[in-house]
């Protein structure tokens, strides 16, 4: 598992057996629920985290989970709002970097061999606050072998498909 080591969180030290039986958790979590061990290092799953910690700061150690938990249906009538608000703000972003001349596309175009299935992709890249952003545009499959017939005849590759 984890080597034991502390934690500094403002002046506050975590003990090596805490910080080890966290560590052993997000272990337990990623293997139950197949999740990548980038999941730890993202904005939103630290953001979640830390409001668990207030939470728990507020009310107390003794807080039954699935008290707190929202219902599926509840976050997923909510996620449709927050991904179209997510969606402008990034548009809002992109659409200002072209603007100011600071972004550039790239493509690339591979092959995954075990479907045989050739894909497009299309990666924007532009400065914010004096950092690289990188956002996938779209990945389009463009299956030659299996649509051969109609790009001969009408010349449509499609429309690539927005991530």
């Amino acid at each position: 598992m984890l080597t034991p080591s502390i934690l500094v969180v403002d002046k506050m030290q975590i003990p090596a057996e805490e910080k080890q039986k966290l560590g052993n958790e997000i272990i337990k979590w990623m293997a139950e629920d197949c999740r990548p061990f980038s999941a730890i290092n993202g904005a939103g799953f630290k953001n979640l985290v830390q409001v668990f910690i207030q939470i728990g700061a507020k009310f107390g150690e003794n807080i039954d989970i699935e008290d707190m938990l929202p219902d599926e249906t509840t976050v997923s009538r909510n996620l449709q709002v927050e991904a179209n608000k997510k969606k402008q703000e990034l548009a809002e972003e992109i659409k200002n970097a072209v603007s100011e001349g600071k972004a550039s596309i790239t493509t690339d175009l591979w092959t995954d061999n075990d479907v045989k299935r050739t894909f497009l992709g299309a990666t924007i890249h532009y400065e914010k606050d004096t950092n690289l952003v990188n956002r996938v545009l779209g990945v389009k499959s463009m299956d030659f072998e299996r649509r051969k017939h109609k790009f001969k005849t009408s010349g449509n590759f499609g429309q690539i498909r927005r991530v």
